[in-house]
C-alpha cells in the first residue's frame, strides 16, 4: 500500500541524503587522506567510466519500468521477468563489449594504473543495473518507503566497504572491490525483499505490452546515454587531450571540483524521484491541471534548494576545496566556481527533461542533450589546450547552458508559466543577499561549515521576508518530519 505523499517524501530525502552524504564522504576521505592527487584522478576516472554506462542502464530501465507500473494494467510477474532479461541482455552485451576493447579505451584516456583494476571495475555493469529494475517497480507502485531502504542499506554498505578496502592497503583495488561488492549484495537484497502479489484475472489476462514497454526502454536508455555522457565527457577530454605525465594528476584537480560543485545538483535529485511517476501518471489519465501542479513545485523547491548551495560553492569555491580535499587541490578553485554554475545550468536541463520525458516525449530532450553534447566537445577541443581544466569548465558551463535554456522553453508550451516572473525575482534578490554577505564573512577549515549553514539561513529569511515561502510551506516541512 502506498504510503502518503509527506511520508514518501521523508523517506525518499533520507534515502538521498544517506546517497549524497556517503557518497561524498567517500570522496572526501580517499581524497584526502588516503590517496595522492594522482591516485585521486585514476580512481574518478574508473569511477565515471564504469558508471557512465552503469547509470545508463540503471537509469534507463529504472524510469522505464516506473512509467510502465504507474500507468498500466497487466501482469507484472511476467513484466518483471521480461524486464530482468532485457536489462541482464544488456548488461552482458556491454561488459563483453567493454571487456574486449578494455586496452585501446584505456590508451586513449592516457590511464596507466592498471588493466586488472578496470577490468574488475566493469564487473559492476553485471550487479548494480538489477537494482535498477526492482527500484523501478517500487517507485512505479509508489512504494517509496521500501525503495529508500533498501538504497539507504546499499549506500551504506558501500560506504563501508570502500573506504575499510582501501584504508587496508588494497588502495585503488579495495575501492573498486568494495564498490563492486556492495552492489551485487543491494541486488541480493532487492531480489529478496521486492515482492509481486499474484494477478487479477483481469491483470492475467493483459499479459505484458513486451514490445511497447522495449521501444519506450529504448527511449530511456538512448536519453540515460546523452545525460550521462553530459556529465563525463570533460574529463575524458581532460585525460585524452593533456599530456600522459600530468593526466592523473590534473584529473584528480577537476573531479575534486566537480564533485563539490554536484552537491545542490543531487539535493533536488528526490523531488525528482517522486515527481517523475506522479506526473507520468497524471498525464496518462489527462489531468492537466494536476501535471501543471506537479512541474510546478517540481522546478520551485528545487530552485529554492539549489540556488542558495550553489552561490556559497561559488562564494567559497577555494575554501571548500581546502576543507574537503586538502589544500593539494587549491589550483582547482576558479575551476569549481565555472563548474558550479554548470551544474545548476545541467541540474535544470535534467529537471525539465525529466517533466518532458514523464509526458511520455522523451525524443526532444535527447535530440537537445546530443546537441549540447557536439557543443561542448568542440568547445573542449579549442579550450582545454588553451585554458586546461578551466577550458573543460567553461565548455560544460557553455553547452549546458544551452541544454538547460532548450527545456525550459518545451517545458514551458506543454505545461504553461511554472514559476512567475515574481517568485523568480524574490529568488534572485535572495541569492544575491547571499554573494553580499559572502564577502563580509571570509573563513576558512571547519569554521565555514557554520558560515555556510547561517548563508542557507539568510537565503530563506530573505524569501520568508518576501513572502515567497509561507505557512503551506513549513506545513508541509511539519508533515515531513512527522512522518514515520
Amino acid at each position: 500500500m502506498p504510503a502518503s505523499i509527506e511520508k514518501s517524501t521523508f523517506w525518499m530525502a533520507l534515502s538521498f541524503g544517506a546517497f549524497t552524504v556517503s557518497g561524498y564522504l567517500i570522496y572526501f576521505i580517499l581524497g584526502k587522506y588516503i590517496f595522492s592527487v594522482a591516485e585521486f584522478g585514476a580512481f574518478a576516472t574508473i569511477v565515471a567510466f564504469v558508471s557512465l554506462f552503469d547509470q545508463i542502464l540503471v537509469n534507463g530501465f529504472q524510469q522505464s519500468v516506473s512509467k510502465f507500473v504507474s500507468e498500466e494494467k497487466f501482469d507484472e510477474r511476467k513484466g518483471r521477468a521480461f524486464a530482468l532479461k532485457l536489462q541482464l541482455a544488456a548488461s552482458i552485451a556491454l561488459f563483453a563489449v567493454l571487456t574486449i576493447l578494455a586496452v585501446p579505451i584505456l590508451g586513449i584516456l592516457n590511464y596507466d594504473s592498471g588493466l586488472f583494476v578496470f577490468q574488475v571495475a566493469l564487473i559492476l555493469l553485471l550487479t548494480h543495473p538489477v537494482i535498477g529494475v526492482f527500484m523501478g517497480f517500487l517507485n512505479g507502485k509508489r512504494e517509496f518507503v521500501l525503495q529508500s531502504k533498501i538504497n539507504i542499506f546499499y549506500v551504506a554498505l558501500k560506504f563501508l566497504l570502500m573506504v575499510l578496502l582501501a584504508a587496508a592497503g588494497f588502495r585503488l583495488f579495495g575501492a573498486i572491490a568494495g564498490f563492486v561488492i556492495s552492489s551485487f549484495m543491494a541486488a541480493l537484497i532487492s531480489l529478496a525483499l521486492v515482492k509481486i502479489k499474484k494477478p487479477s484475472v483481469e491483470r492475467a489476462k493483459a499479459g505484458f505490452p513486451a514490445k511497447r514497454f522495449a521501444l519506450f526502454t529504448l527511449s530511456m536508455v538512448t536519453f540515460a546515454i546523452v545525460t550521462n555522457i553530459m556529465l563525463s565527457i570533460d574529463l575524458f577530454f581532460i585525460r585524452a587531450l593533456s599530456p600522459a605525465q600530468s593526466a592523473n594528476f590534473l584529473a584528480g584537480l577537476y573531479s575534486a571540483a566537480t564533485v563539490i560543485s554536484r552537491i545542490p545538483q543531487l539535493a533536488a535529485m528526490a523531488f525528482i524521484a517522486i515527481a517523475f511517476p506522479l506526473i507520468s501518471y497524471s498525464v496518462s489519465r489527462g489531468d492537466a491541471r494536476v501535471s501543471n501542479r506537479y512541474v510546478s513545485e517540481l522546478v520551485r523547491y528545487s530552485l529554492i534548494i539549489m540556488l542558495p548551495m550553489s552561490a556559497v560553492i561559488i562564494a567559497y569555491s577555494g575554501p571548500l576545496l581546502s576543507l574537503f580535499f586538502s589544500a593539494r587541490y587549491s589550483a582547482a578553485t576558479a575551476t569549481l566556481s565555472i563548474l558550479a554554475v554548470a551544474a545548476f545550468a545541467y541540474s535544470l536541463f535534467f529537471i525539465m527533461a525529466s517533466a518532458i520525458s514523464a509526458s511520455g516525449r522523451p525524443r526532444f530532450p535527447v535530440a537537445i542533450g546530443i546537441v549540447s553534447i557536439i557543443m561542448d566537445a568542440s568547445l573542449n577541443f579549442f579550450l582545454i589546450p588553451a585554458f586546461s581544466i578551466n577550458g573543460a569548465a567553461i565548455s560544460i558551463m557553455i553547452s549546458f547552458g544551452f541544454g538547460s535554456a532548450a527545456c525550459i522553453a518545451y517545458a514551458a508550451r506543454m505545461y504553461g508559466n511554472f514559476v512567475s516572473a515574481k517568485s523568480l525575482l524574490k529568488m534572485a534578490v535572495a541569492t544575491a543577499a547571499v554573494f553580499g554577505a559572502s564577502g563580509f564573512a571570509r573563513f576558512q577549515g571547519i569554521l565555514l561549515i557554520p558560515v555556510s549553514i547561517g548563508m542557507l539561513a539568510l537565503f530563506f529569511a530573505v524569501l520568508y521576508l518576501l513572502g515567497e515561502i509561507g505557512e503551506s510551506d513549513f506545513s508541509r516541512i511539519r508533515n515531513l518530519l512527522s512522518a514515520k
